[in-house]
């Protein structure tokens, strides 16, 4: 794979479009519970986000043009929310909770799922961005300010892609020329956001070895220089709830990328995995299961079975369940780290 590059280009001004459209009354007030079992997956998941003021898990499902809603309370799906004739790929609460903000790639745009009136309000945000190689935004995360962090893609591979940022109070976009390899990122680009909102893992996949990763700091705004990580293509990646740990496959870093330690725990053949909230637990999926590591010594603590091979594995900010994501079923199970 060449480690190619283009400048990326950017201007300032956004369109706002409003559309409302039905929703249900917020639940007053929520049942907070996680219910452990299994329920089958209605449509293959892009992205995954955790309503904490509700207790609903919002799917990113861009072959059914929606945000799948999944109950943890009851393990139900409730009415998803449609975003046709877009379809989503990414998605991430607000600070505060009070939106949804969901990346549409057709539209060159977010949406912006306003979640605390009684009639949800979908407001799209078109994006400043250029028509070379059909670029159009990817993943996208909220950090500290209200910040929105998007990962631009495009058709092919190499460096074709940017990172744009979305103030959500000020409604102001610019692209972000401190992060990437030449202002410029591939066109599949990882992020994986601390719980608190001040730390994240921007990661340059499908450009090894070895990949590169930045880290962001809210409270500076700014992004770290560029570190080596793993030898490897396309890993999970993910963060501790302060960002002072990351999981890039099986590879622990700190919230530095120092290099840690690496495991292989018996049975886990380079699949999905996870981190716990306080960073001491790692999670490693199996071809019929998930195993619980503790990461001080590399110890399996205990054998999460599952009906097929893990796919995906997302534990909630909130520490208290995991998610497993296979090709027909999400599995929930509660979690007492």
């Amino acid at each position: 794979m060449s480690r190619l590059s283009r400048r990326a280009h950017s201007t300032l001004p956004v369109l706002l479009i409003g559309l409302a459209f039905c929703g249900a009354t917020e639940p007053a007030p929520p049942d907070l519970s996680v219910k452990e079992g299994s329920i089958p997956l209605e449509a293959p998941v892009r992205d995954i986000a955790y309503d904490g003021k509700r207790n609903l898990l919002y799917l990113a499902e861009p072959s059914f043009s929606q945000i799948g809603i999944l109950s943890l309370a009851s393990l139900q799906y409730v009415m998803p929310i449609p975003t046709g004739p877009n379809r989503p790929t990414g998605v991430d609460l607000s600070a505060g909770q009070d939106s949804l903000i969901v990346s549409l790639p057709e539209a060159k745009a977010i949406g912006v799922i306003h979640l605390a009136t009684s009639s949800r309000v979908f407001d799209t945000v078109r994006l400043d961005i250029d028509n070379f190689l059909n670029r159009r935004p990817d993943i996208l995360r909220v950090v500290g300010g209200n910040r929105v962090i998007i990962a631009v893609t495009f058709d092919g591979s190499g460096f074709g892609g940017k990172v744009v940022e979305y103030d959500l109070t000020t409604r102001m976009q610019r692209t972000r020329f401190d992060v990437g390899v030449n202002q410029s990122v591939t066109e599949l680009t990882r992020l994986a956001r601390s719980t608190d909102r001040q730390r994240m893992l921007l990661l340059i996949d499908d450009s090894c070895c070895p990949l590169w990763g930045f880290i962001y700091d809210a409270a500076t705004d700014q992004w770290s220089s560029r570190f080596d990580t793993v030898n490897r293509f396309f890993p999970a990646v993910a963060t501790n709830s302060d960002g002072s740990r990351f999981l890039i496959g099986a590879t622990l870093f700190s919230g530095t990328l120092t290099f840690l330690q690496t495991y292989s725990p018996s049975g886990y053949t380079d699949g999905a995995t996870a981190l716990s909230t306080d960073g001491a637990t790692g999670f490693f999926a199996t071809s019929d299961g998930v195993l619980q590591v503790r990461l001080s010594d590399g110890a399996i603590t205990r054998t999460l079975p599952t009906t097929g091979a893990p796919t995906q594995l997302y534990v909630l900010p909130n520490g208290k369940a995991l998610v497993v994501f296979t090709a027909a079923t999400v599995q929930v199970f509660r979690l007492s780290l």
